[in-house]
């Protein structure tokens, strides 16, 4: 039988009278959170709780939902079917169901990847698991007919990240899984426990001290990232420098083991540059291929059983590749070993990363953090773990659990409580083509000509020399940031001040890769595939004119990806030509739209980009409320004010351009062609008054009041709250004209007019 260590138990016990405790009270939506470091065994313990769960006098009948990343789930489940072979548990996946209720003690594993998936086209859900009335063993109606017995469901996130916070997730969690108690268990938890909630019985956080794992002697007490790695770079390419640097540490390990007399062979793990997806991208299969070469030259080859791969396509030589004297020297693989595999010997991680890329997998480095022996040795090089990557900071991965995040999309969930509202609302759906087209050639190059001063008739030498002012062009300028000699204590506790850099030369691959990716980026929001096809090769047509010729296509990949400072310059010039491209976008053809009308409800989660940031408020309907780095101060004003107001109950920030925001139908005009296209209004502001009345608010100021847009929007809007109250719905509603001198004035009127006085009044609040 496995023996916990004590920091083991201890949290167990701790999370056996959270449960005690929480279970007792006529709460309902209880959360515990368990914190516990990366490598602290995670899931043995969740399993020793589930296993003494079954034998304590709880006061109701309880069935168990299993919930993690990726394939974790499956992963989890055969550990522990292992640990809870001989208790009453009865283990089953999704496939398993049948039409009855879940018998008591039953725990269901899933992955939030599979049952959240919506079909874009009707939003219904992917999986015909979760879509009710599919067939009779739906999570669905098996849920519905367990709770119609008595019984209560407890969910348990493991590895919790964003795709748990994502509004499929939390629409499922709130709608279909009803769960009494939520326990998530992470390295760095998302949920976040209010003190109130703890002093009130709702809430507990279980929290295991990194130094007790530390001292148990079962993980490593610290990483080193691209340790010595700098002898190697003069010779090599930063890819090539990594590689032998791995191979000369594993050497030394493999001495330093027989000085201590053990017997462990450490692993040397190889990750390729992996995308979302888990089939092979040509990336991929370019750095495998590389790998493999340089490998082979060091006689490490599959044929003689040294070198071992595991991707979802293709697996060799890794059946035995757990034990401590395996010939397994070297392992590549994409994404299938980053979470839930264990091999303890696994002690140097090589992580390639496309230069999109600025995360550091913390997930994929706790491979390479337990100990072989579970105890330390002497020699604390033995205790360390090595990482060897192409990457120059560590900003870590917020789709990882086991780290902590500097996330960069930002989520808000709706207020507890809150009194939602039901408006109709609708869509607009573009049919056309939606690609940059020949159009868009003339405009990037007039306005990169304009950018950098050039003129007819300048010759290559003085277009290259005005370039030369602005741009960084020379390869000693290209040179890309990798880590140097960095070592971190704890994973989960990075000292961001500990952090050292050096530079080295960005591999050709890499550099092609990245510069698709610049591409598509550039290319948002049209249509990808036909878009590059022109943004491309006017790129690098437009270079010719400094001498840059196709047989130098590399050159200018570098310059445009391997510069920060060029990439925000091209990034400005190329989003000027868009907004001017598509402003003319219209001017031969009708754009062709198709509609959908829905309902609309404030949503329950919602996301936001990195230009937007946390601002105080007491009444959004979203906690926390992200307002936009560039919202006017006529926004601002507006929001003071109606935060402030007695009468508001809550205030919605309404979004623009996609489905779950509120959006009135209304035909905008082509002054220059004349041409009306349906398109969607979408109101500032939506508010809910204390008095259960609805208001739809527009802020305008300026010239933006007198335009004959905002008629057309403010006559639509009208004409949509005339209707909703010949249906009984007390709204009202109008553009705000907020003046100079902070006043606000609003016209309600059918037909709007900026000059006309009488069809403005106050607005007060």
């Amino acid at each position: 039988m496995f023996k916990l260590a004590q920091y083991q138990e201890d949290a167990v016990n701790n999370l056996m009278d959270a449960f005690r405790l929480l279970l007792r009270t006529s709460h309902e939506d209880l959360k515990i959170v368990f914190k516990s470091p990366t490598g602290s065994g995670k899931t043995i313990m969740a399993a020793e709780l589930l296993k003494r769960l079954a034998f304590e006098d709880m006061p109701g009948n309880y069935v168990f939902i299993w919930a993690s990343m990726y394939k974790l789930h499956s992963q989890s489940r055969e550990k522990l079917a292992a640990y809870l072979a001989d208790s009453r548990y009865n283990l089953i996946g999704l496939e398993d169901l049948t039409a009855d209720a879940l018998p008591e003690n039953t725990v269901l594993f899933t992955n939030w990847e599979s049952v959240t998936k919506t079909v874009r086209a009707t939003g219904e859900w992917a999986n015909r698991a979760v879509r009710k009335g599919e067939d009779s063993r739906n999570i669905v109606d098996v849920l519905e007919a367990t709770k119609a017995e008595g019984k209560e469901v407890i969910l348990i996130v493991d590895e919790a990240h964003q795709t748990y916070l994502g509004a499929n997730s939390q629409f499922l969690v709130a709608t279909v899984i009803k769960p009494r108690l939520t326990l998530e268990v992470s390295a760095t938890p998302i949920l976040k426990p209010s003190d109130n909630d703890i002093a009130n019985n709702k809430a507990r956080k279980v929290i295991v001290p990194f130094e007790d794992v530390v001292s148990s002697g079962l993980i490593k007490q610290e990483v080193r990232i691209n340790y010595q790695i700098d002898k190697h770079l003069d010779a090599h390419s930063s890819d090539e420098a990594m590689i032998e640097a791995a191979l000369e540490r594993k050497t030394i390990l493999e001495k330093q083991y027989k000085e201590e007399e053990s017997e462990v062979k450490p692993l040397i793990l190889i990750q390729l540059p992996t995308e979302e997806s888990e089939k092979t991208s040509v990336l991929d299969t370019s750095t495998r291929v590389k790998i493999e070469d340089y490998l082979a030259s060091k006689d490490i080859t599959y044929n003689n059983g040294k070198l071992a791969i595991w991707l979802s396509e293709e697996k060799r030589n890794k059946e035995r590749i757990e034990e401590d004297d395996s010939p397994v020297e070297v392992l590549i693989f994409k994404k299938a070993i980053a979470t839930g595999w264990d091999c303890p010997r696994a002690q140097i991680l090589v992580m390639f990363h496309e230069m999109k890329s600025v995360t550091f997998k913390i997930q994929t480095v706790g491979r390479i953090m337990r100990m072989p022996e579970v105890h330390h040795y002497k020699n604390i090089d033995l205790n360390s773990a090595y990482v060897y990557t192409n990457l120059g900071s560590i900003i870590i991965d917020p789709n990882d659990g086991d780290a902590k995040a500097f996330f960069r999309t930002k989520y808000a969930k709706i207020r507890p409580f809150l009194k939602n509202i039901e408006l109709p609302s609708v869509y607009m759906h573009r049919t056309d083509f939606h690609d940059l087209t020949a159009a868009f050639r003339p405009i990037i190059f007039r306005l990169l000509d304009s950018r950098f001063g050039l003129k007819d008739g300048d010759s290559k030498e003085v277009v290259y020399k005005k370039l030369d002012n602005d741009l960084e062009l020379y390869p000693e300028e290209l040179l890309k940031p990798i880590l140097s000699d960095v070592t971190i204590k704890n994973l989960d506790d990075i000292d961001q001040n500990n952090i050292k850099t050096m530079l080295s030369t960005e591999d050709s691959a890499n550099v092609e890769h990245s510069f698709r990716y610049a591409l598509k980026g550039w290319s948002a929001p049209y249509n990808f595939t036909r878009s590059i096809e022109r943004l491309k090769p006017a790129l690098y047509d437009w270079f010719k004119k400094a001498g840059y010729g196709r047989d130098k296509i590399d050159e200018i990949q570098r310059i445009l990806v391997c510069s920060r400072k060029n990439q925000d310059i091209f990034t400005s010039i190329i989003q000027e030509a868009k907004t001017e491209f598509e402003g003319g976008r219209h001017k031969d053809i009708e754009s062709k739209r198709s509609r959908t009308d829905f309902t609309f409800k404030i949503p329950e989660i919602d996301q936001f980009g990195e230009n937007y940031t946390m601002t105080p408020n007491d009444k959004h309907a979203l906690e926390p409320y992200f307002a936009h780095d560039s919202c006017p101060n006529t926004e601002k004003y507006f929001e003071s004010i109606i935060d402030k107001s007695a009468r508001v109950e809550w205030w919605y920030k309404n979004g623009e351009k996609m489905q779950h925001y509120f959006a009135v139908p209304f035909l905008a005009l082509d002054e220059e062609t004349g041409i009306q296209t349906p398109a969607s209004f979408y109101p500032d502001y939506v508010i809910r008054y204390k008095d259960g009345s609805i208001g739809i608010y527009d802020t305008k100021q300026g010239s933006t009041i007198t335009s004959n847009d905002t008629k057309l929007k403010s006559d639509a809007l009208q004409s949509y709250i005339k209707e909703q109250q010949e249906k009984g719905l007390d709204i009202s509603g109008g553009i705000i004209d907020v003046r100079l001198d902070k006043s606000l004035f609003i016209c309600e009127d059918l037909d709007y007019s900026a000059t006309d006085k009488d069809k403005w009044e106050r607005f007060s609040i």
